[in-house]
């Protein structure tokens, strides 16, 4: 994301639409989409049948999967508002001049990361 007003912009529209995903009406539809899959496992489970022949997943499989989406999600959501809220540090030119100097001299290999044996004293 750049700094650019227009892209913070951007970047705040997708995470409103992102966190409404993860508000508790939504939550509950999914919740209640599945409702009737459970309803139907648990009288196939009553009824002793055990063997679905058209898949090897099952309701717990679905319900596993949609809450491995949902930490997706709030993971996603985590990492834009820290983009944004990065994006819109207010420092001046000679302040990020300064901090990229400061990174540059622990940078030992020049790739723009850091390990941690860069900053271990010699």
């Amino acid at each position: 994301m750049t700094d650019e007003p227009e892209s913070i912009a951007k970047g705040k529209e997708v995470l409103a639409a992102m966190e409404a995903l993860t508000s508790i009406s939504h939550r509950e539809r999914r919740q209640g989409l599945i409702a009737p899959a459970q309803e139907l496992n648990d009288w196939l489970v009553d009824a002793g049948e055990l063997d679905n022949p058209y898949t090897r997943e099952g309701v717990a499989t679905l319900k596993s999967q949609v809450e491995v989406l949902e930490k997706e999600l709030r993971d996603k959501i985590t990492l834009l508002e820290s983009q944004i809220t990065r994006a819109q540090a207010d420092i001046s030119p000679e302040q990020k001049e300064e901090i990229k100097k400061n990174f540059l001299q622990f940078d030992k290999s020049g790739d723009g990361t850091l390990i941690t044996l860069a900053l271990t004293p010699p």
